[in-house]
C-alpha cells in the first residue's frame, strides 16, 4: 500500500511540473496530441496543428488559447503546416483525399485573419489523377503573404500565392524524393530534405551540398521538417531520435534534446 502511495505522488509530480507538455493553459481543459506541425508569429504566440492536422491553435506566451480551429468546420480538411504572415495572416496547408481513400486530390493554401476567421483559398492545385504525397513541399511566410515551393518531376518550383513563378530550381527525381524545404529570405538560399533521411544545401541540382544523412548517424534518424531561423541556423525534425537537430552556417551539427 505504501509503495503505490509513494507511486502515485510521484506520478502526481511528474504531471505537475510537465503540465505545460499536456495542458496549453492548467486551469483549462485542452489536450496537445499527436503534433503534425508548429510555428511562431511575429507576437511570439506559437500556432500549433495537433489531433494529426485536424486542429489548429492560436496560443500565446502565457500558455492561454486565444483560439481555435476545427477540421470541416472552419473550412480545411488535413492541415499539413502552418505559417504566419508579417501581418498576422495565418497560412494553413491543406490536402483532401478522394473518398475514404489514402489518394489526393486536391492541395490547397487556406488564408486566415489574426483572429482566425477564414478569408479564402490563397492557393488551389487539383489533380484528375489523385498522388500519394503533397507536392508543395514549404511556405515561407512574406510581409502580407507567402510564397510557397511546389515540386515537378525534375525541379523545385517558387511560386507567390497568385501563382506567379518566382523561380525554378533544376533538380534531378526531385517529385520522387523531396519531402520537404526551408528557405533564407536574406541569403536567398534553399535547402532541402528528402525521403532518404537526407538535408541539402541547394546549389545547382547536381553539386548539392549534403549537410546531414540519416544513414551515417549512430541511432535510427528519420528527419522530417527543416527550418531557417534569421541568424541562418538550420533545424532539422527528427521523428526517430525524438529531438531536434541544429546546423550551424559551418556545418556544425548539434542535437537539442528534450530535458523531462
Amino acid at each position: 500500500m505504501k509503495r503505490a502511495v509513494i507511486l502515485i505522488l510521484i506520478s502526481l509530480l511528474i504531471i505537475y511540473f510537465n503540465q505545460e507538455l499536456l495542458f496549453l493553459n492548467p486551469m483549462a481543459d485542452t489536450v496537445i496530441e499527436n503534433v503534425v506541425y508548429a510555428a511562431k508569429d511575429s507576437q511570439e504566440n506559437l500556432l500549433v496543428l495537433d489531433g494529426s492536422g485536424g486542429r489548429l491553435l492560436k496560443v500565446d506566451s502565457s500558455g492561454t488559447v486565444q483560439w481555435t480551429l476545427e477540421s470541416g468546420r472552419d473550412g480545411f480538411s488535413e492541415a499539413k503546416r502552418v505559417v504566419s504572415a508579417e501581418n498576422g495572416h495565418v497560412f494553413i496547408q491543406d490536402i483532401e483525399k478522394e473518398g475514404t481513400g489514402y489518394r489526393i486530390c486536391k492541395e490547397r493554401i487556406l488564408e486566415y485573419s489574426d483572429e482566425g476567421k477564414l478569408i479564402g483559398e490563397a492557393v488551389v492545385h487539383e489533380y484528375e489523377t489523385a498522388i500519394l504525397a503533397p507536392h508543395i513541399i514549404g511556405m515561407v511566410p512574406t510581409e502580407d503573404g507567402v510564397f510557397y515551393v511546389y515540386k515537378q518531376d525534375n525541379a523545385l518550383e517558387q511560386y507567390k500565392q497568385n501563382g506567379e513563378l518566382v523561380k525554378s530550381y533544376a533538380l534531378p527525381d526531385a517529385k520522387q524524393f523531396v519531402s520537404s524545404i526551408a528557405y533564407d529570405k536574406e541569403q536567398e538560399q534553399l535547402y532541402y530534405s528528402n525521403y532518404r533521411g537526407e538535408v541539402y544545401q541547394y546549389v545547382n541540382g547536381t553539386d548539392d551540398k549534403l549537410l546531414y544523412a540519416a544513414a551515417t548517424a549512430e541511432e535510427w534518424s528519420i528527419p522530417k521538417e527543416i527550418s531557417i531561423s534569421p541568424e541562418h541556423m538550420l533545424y532539422i525534425s527528427d521523428i526517430g531520435l525524438r529531438d531536434i537537430l541544429k546546423i550551424d552556417p559551418e556545418g556544425k551539427i548539434e542535437r537539442l534534446e528534450e530535458d523531462i
